[in-house]
């Protein structure tokens, strides 16, 4: 059958290539009349397709569906992805993966970014996921700026301030040595995320604010127990408000680190830890 033989032979093989999906032959695109079909994406069949489309459905004013329901199994499962999806889904394996990348690319990236400069783009293309995938597992940028500050606590090793065997001011010293090293180690680029976002946030989400205020709090907490320490075991004057010292020392350690910054250099740390530690808790 010749494809050049008539327009109604032309039509039906065109017909018959678009119904099974098959490329045209050359001669027949060159001619212009017979359009490659649009190709639909098989959603259910792509974990990185379906994230994509959900995602824009979520940033068009629909619900995002909770992670595990009928329906959201449904709209995985549906166009032949099988029990093969359906089984990891099952196990939770896939999508808690999928969370932990970005939840630790966002931290990364607001570390190293700040919260303003930092966009979901940024964070989905740190975490190698498509944009949508942000949006199944976190509502806005807010929300995974929360997930980071409690990544943030747990990097800064809050047990070298209660290590068996040592003096409290020794363990005190060793808790803002370590954290000294980090921001010389970084080039004194990052600073601390708590102070960060207290700086940039604060005054825009109350959220954010109120999530810093309670990290602060929690960490003068801890220093505020260790000097308490330090006071019974007679290391430190009983008439000291360990209170108030405590808020001083890590409001000054936050000033440290700004001034670090600015400075590119260590002289501010230095002058952190001849200050508090020889001066104000000797």
């Amino acid at each position: 059958m010749s494809c050049g033989g008539g327009r109604a032979t032309y039509r039906s093989v065109g017909g018959r290539l678009r119904r099974r999906r098959i490329p045209p032959p050359r001669s027949l695109k060159m001619t212009g009349r017979l359009k490659e079909p649009n190709p639909r994406p098989n959603v259910g069949s792509d974990e990185s397709a379906y994230d994509e489309v959900a995602g824009r459905l979520v940033r068009r004013g629909y619900p995002r569906l909770a992670v595990g329901s009928p329906l959201w199994r449904q709209g995985r499962g549906a166009r032949g992805t099988g029990d093969r999806v359906r089984s990891r889904e099952a196990s939770g394996m896939g999508r808690a993966s999928k969370r932990e990348e970005i939840a630790e690319a966002a931290f990364r990236q607001f570390h190293a970014r700040g919260f303003n400069a930092t966009g979901i783009n940024d964070i989905t293309k740190a975490a190698g996921v498509p944009k949508g995938s942000f949006y199944n597992h976190f509502a806005s940028k807010e929300e995974s700026a929360l997930e980071a500050l409690s990544r943030y606590a747990d990097t800064l090793r809050f047990d070298l301030l209660t290590t068996p065997g040592l003096p409290p001011l020794d363990r005190l010293r060793a808790h803002f040595e370590y954290l000294s090293r980090d921001t010389v180690d970084n080039g004194f680029v990052r600073g601390c995320l708590v102070g960060n976002f207290g700086a940039e946030v604060a005054d825009h989400s109350e959220e954010i604010r109120s999530a810093a205020k309670q990290g602060f709090d929690g960490w003068a907490h801890r220093l505020g127990l260790v000097l308490a320490e330090a006071q019974e075991a007679g290391d430190l004057d009983g008439s000291l408000d360990v209170e108030a010292t405590a808020l001083f020392i890590l409001s000054a350690w936050e000033g440290t680190l700004i001034a670090a910054r600015v400075d590119k250099s260590a002289a501010p740390v230095e002058a952190f830890f001849q200050t508090v530690f020889e001066r104000i808790l000797r």
